[in-house]
Formats: structure tokens, sequence, C-alpha cells
């Protein structure tokens, strides 16, 4: 999925390319911070993907004790 943040990194880069004639340097730092910023979007989903299962997991198992451990 490409967010809005890579947009405006590859829109930044384009705009240079076009105004300094496709200087490579440039267009490499836009493409660049885009690359990093979508890098760092990335982690925080796998870090929030991997406490939602394990969240997700637990109340699961603890549902499905509750649903076989008779009640005094």
């Amino acid at each position: 999925m490409i967010d809005f943040i890579d947009i405006i990194g590859m829109i930044g880069a384009f705009g240079i390319m076009s105004q300094a004639g496709i200087d490579q340097a440039h267009a490499v730092t836009g493409l660049a911070e885009a690359a990093d910023r979508h890098a760092s979007d990335l982690l925080i989903a796998i870090m929030t993907l991997v406490h939602y299962n394990y969240f997700a997991n637990r109340a699961e198992m603890k549902w499905k004790k509750s649903k076989t451990t008779p009640r005094p």
C-alpha cells in the first residue's frame, strides 16, 4: 500500500528531476526520503500486528477456557 508520505516524496523527486534536467543525485535523495518513510511505516505496522496477534490469541484462549470450565 502506498501511503501519502510516499507520494509526497515521489512528487518532490520528480519535481527536482524536471527542474534540474534529471540530475540523478537530487532525484535519488527524494526517492530515498520516500523509501525511508515507507520503511518506518512498515516497521510500525509489523510491530502492531505482532502485538495484535498476541493479545487476540490470548483472548481467544481465555474465551475457550471459560467455555470448557464449569462454573461453581
